[in-house]
């Protein structure tokens, strides 16, 4: 009887272990998703910033360049 107990409590030990697997891959696929989701949604919002970006460094070539023609008048 007490190597049945013994297999039984192996065996219970077995399961908690899957199951606290499972729970943890059941997670890290919501986190993933989550992840994925937030960055499809963001995906307009960084093309303005990206535009932004390339607008100021446009403006500061342009004022760069109109300071040395005058510089040179």
């Amino acid at each position: 009887m007490s190597k049945f107990k013994t297999m039984l409590k192996a065996g219970a030990a077995s399961v908690a272990t899957a199951g606290a697997l499972v729970a943890h891959n059941a997670h890290a696929a919501l986190v993933d998703a989550d992840v994925v989701s937030t960055i499809s949604d963001a995906s307009g919002d960084l093309e303005l910033v990206g535009k932004a970006i390339i607008g100021v460094v446009a403006i500061v070539v342009v004022f760069s360049l109109v300071m040395s023609i005058i510089r040179k008048a």
